[in-house]
């Protein structure tokens, strides 16, 4: 595996303003001991903008979705739904979880928009319509497996459940205030994901990712190195066939689009822009103020240092604007 290293040019400063939108991601560096101090990186312009925007002081973000983005505060745990364009912001019920993942069914602006809270705590998540005051609380567990990762796709919701080296595909559907899981079945076999992870490693993370036409869905397993200094090895990224119950692993995602994830979501494919490497994924990690970008060609990764102002202990996450 190669490597090499880049540093943004410079770093614009500018006032309350958000950067402009774009067709692919922003990287968030959210800095300072109240994650007071913002920076938006542009992956294309290698170019980091500062901007101290109020809504984000002290606040974590677990989901950038819809245009939307949910929130945490780091101190009172009271979490936002917060639209970055329009700074309307709705506090969500209390939340009894360390959250792990948030997953929204649809836009925020739909009546019938859910949201998912699934927490360190296997098994049990909460949900609710948005506008409820409170989350209903569900074990998921079926057999030995756990409900650990949604997505819609074509109208509907589907899961993903987990046990350690073993992937199932279910339908989740919301009937009142309970979910209903039925695995997915083709002549008499459940849809399983072939589990990509050596005999020697034990710590991953998956993300099950929208194409950006919508039109497929890519599961992509992120493979932390054997000797658990939480550096990650490689990716695997399979297509995920929901009519005929297969699942493809892929060699690359096409020269056209890249992938983007963070510590707690993915980001839908993108189309390849100029300065956007294509057959690539674009990660960050939790308390680690580098970006690097993966080929999934070559194995080869690249290290970016996008904002060389900023602390090793800031919170890089990606937004759509």
């Amino acid at each position: 595996m190669s490597s090499g290293g880049e540093v943004a040019e410079h770093v614009k400063s500018a006032a309350q303003d958000l950067p402009p939108a774009q067709s692919y991601p922003w990287l968030l560096i959210s800095d300072g001991k109240q994650c007071e101090k913002h920076y938006f990186f542009s992956v294309t312009e290698n170019q980091c903008y500062k901007r101290e925007i109020c809504w984000l002081r002290n606040q974590i973000i677990f989901c950038s979705s819809h245009g939307w983005i949910v929130s945490q505060d780091k101190d009172t745990k009271i979490c936002y739904l917060s639209n970055p364009v329009s700074t309307q912001s709705l506090e969500l019920p209390p939340c009894s979880k360390s959250i792990r993942r948030v997953f929204l069914s649809k836009s925020p602006g739909d009546p019938d928009c859910f949201i998912f809270i699934f927490g360190y705590d296997q098994g049990n998540i909460e949900f609710c319509k948005l506008g409820d005051q409170k989350f209903v609380e569900q074990n998921t567990t079926l057999g030995d497996r756990h409900l650990s990762e949604l997505i819609v796709f074509k109208g509907k919701i589907y899961g993903l459940m987990s046990c350690f080296r073993c992937f199932a595909l279910v339908t989740v559907d919301i009937v009142g205030s309970t979910l209903q899981i039925k695995p997915l079945i083709k002549d008499g076999l459940p849809f399983q994901i072939r589990c990509p992870l050596p005999p020697e490693n034990n710590a991953y993370d998956t993300y099950m990712i929208n194409s950006h036409d919508g039109e497929e869905v890519l599961f992509v397993f992120k493979i932390y190195s054997a000797s658990l200094d939480y550096q990650v090895s490689e990716f695997k990224v399979f297509r995920l066939d929901f009519d005929n119950m297969i699942s493809e692993e892929l060699e690359d995602i096409g020269g056209e689009r890249a992938i983007f994830v963070c510590h707690f979501y993915g980001m839908p494919c993108s189309r390849s822009e100029p300065g956007i490497k294509a057959n690539s994924i674009y990660y960050v990690e939790g308390n680690d103020n580098r970006l690097y970008v993966h080929n999934l060609e070559n194995k080869s990764r690249l290290l970016k240092l996008p904002c060389p102002i900023a602390t090793h202990d800031a919170w890089l996450s990606w937004v759509m604007i």
